[in-house]
């Protein structure tokens, strides 16, 4: 399969659970960004899009961005790595995406994370701007 394709990294997926850990060695290259959100610890909502410091998705459970997205516990971690963790670095697991959107190959799919309720996930992906980034 790798042979056929190393993934897209114009596909972004939400990844709804405990969280993600921004920090993680395997996931650092595969988180999407939000480009909108120019700085994510400002406390402002610079998208206009309702959610503030949406960087990396958003917490509806805390309703809170930025750093929050770790959750409660490492589950939402473990998912996003089965989806987009880094290939061919020699540490843990590679993701079924291809993993590493950033990287010289610009292959892998982009995570984001998103924690807590469905409705909050519901009313912000409606939003043009957010759709990807819940």
């Amino acid at each position: 399969a790798w042979k056929l394709t190393a993934g897209d990294s114009s596909v972004v997926i939400q990844v709804v659970d405990s969280g993600v850990d921004l920090r993680h060695e395997d996931l650092a290259l595969a988180l999407w960004r939000n480009p909108g959100e120019l700085n994510c610890a400002d406390g402002i909502d610079d998208d206009a899009n309702g959610y503030v410091d949406d960087c990396w998705g958003y917490n509806h459970a805390l309703d809170q961005g930025g750093p929050a997205l770790l959750g409660s516990s490492s589950h939402g971690t473990h998912v996003a790595g089965v989806i987009a963790a880094a290939a061919n670095n020699k540490l843990g697991i590679a993701g079924v995406g291809g993993g590493g959107k950033r990287s010289d190959k610009n292959s892998g799919v982009g995570v984001g994370g998103g924690v807590g309720d469905f409705e909050g996930l519901a009313d912000q992906a409606e939003q043009p701007e957010a759709a990807a980034a819940a």
